[in-house]
Formats: C-alpha cells, sequence, structure tokens
C-alpha cells in the first residue's frame, strides 16, 4: 500500500464528509493518485470504522463486479467487496418501495441477485483477501431477486466514464 495512515484516514473523512452532505468530491485515482486496491479497501475499511463509531449499523455485505463482461467493461479484474448499511435500506410495503431522490446524489439502479444469509462463517470455509468478513457456506443461503440502488459519492464515476 505504501500510504501513511494518516492519509488513508484523512480520504476515509472526506469520502464521508461527501456522502453526508451529497456533495460528490473528484475521484481518489484523480485527486489522490490512488490506483491500488490494498490503498482502496484500506480507506474502505477506515469509513466503515468512522460509519460504525458514528452508530450506524451494518445490514449485509456486497460482492460486485462478479461477471467478467462487466469486469472487462469497466476495466477490472476482479470482483469488489463492500458493505450494505441499514441506513441505506428501504423496506417494501405491499411490494413496493418508496425512496426520496434527496436521500441519493448519484443514484443508479441495477438488477441483482440477493443472497439471503442466515448464519455467519467460520474459518476455514473463507477467504476474503481485504477484509475479514464472515461468508455463508451455500447450504446457509437464500437467493432472491432484488433491485441494488447505488449512490455515487465520487463525481464523474459510473460506466461510461469507466472509473
Amino acid at each position: 500500500m505504501g500510504r501513511p495512515i494518516r492519509i488513508i484516514q484523512s480520504i476515509a473523512e472526506r469520502l464521508d464528509r461527501a456522502w453526508r452532505t451529497k456533495m460528490p468530491i473528484a475521484p481518489l485515482s484523480e485527486s489522490e493518485g490512488i490506483s491500488d486496491v490494498s490503498a482502496a479497501y484500506a480507506i474502505q475499511s477506515h469509513w466503515t470504522n468512522i460509519r460504525l463509531r458514528r452508530g450506524e449499523q451494518i445490514a449485509g455485505r456486497k460482492i460486485g463486479l462478479t461477471s467478467r463482461a462487466v469486469q472487462q467493461q469497466l476495466g477490472v479484474n476482479e470482483p469488489d467487496y463492500g458493505t450494505l448499511w441499514k441506513s441505506s435500506f428501504y423496506e417494501a410495503k405491499d411490494g413496493k418501495v418508496t425512496m426520496p431522490a434527496s436521500d441519493f446524489m448519484q443514484p443508479r439502479i441495477e438488477g441483482e441477485v440477493a443472497f439471503l444469509i442466515c448464519k455467519p462463517l467460520r474459518e476455514p470455509n473463507i477467504t476474503c483477501p481485504y477484509q475479514k468478513l464472515h461468508w455463508p457456506t451455500i447450504s446457509e443461503v437464500s437467493r432472491a431477486p432484488c433491485r441494488c440502488v447505488s449512490d455515487q459519492t465520487l463525481s464523474g464515476v459510473g460506466p461510461s466514464t469507466k472509473k
């Protein structure tokens, strides 16, 4: 990684401030020269800790970019991992969900398959190179179609820009 921890923490704080104020910031690859996965996950880990200290709760985990075609489209060679937050969960009522546009900066909607996990997984059945997460075994999973609305904290980032 090679970046001092104070720089990683500072970037995580900037991302958090951008998210809370709904004011996107420049892509970190441009503003900070972040181009390696380990630095990005270190920043993500610090941002997660900021949110947890504030009292936010984790609702689940997300694995994205699992399709090789999408990886090629975006110029990456592996899936990415992230956290789903209870503060960003919108419950369906009578099969409908209301999501105020003011809750988002740059929303994008995707069709997804959600894996509903009942129990945490314990070592040695799991591997995740970037975070110490608990992943389920197949016998502990059911699946359901869902829609995922992601929001962008970085300006000028998305499939059309390949950033």
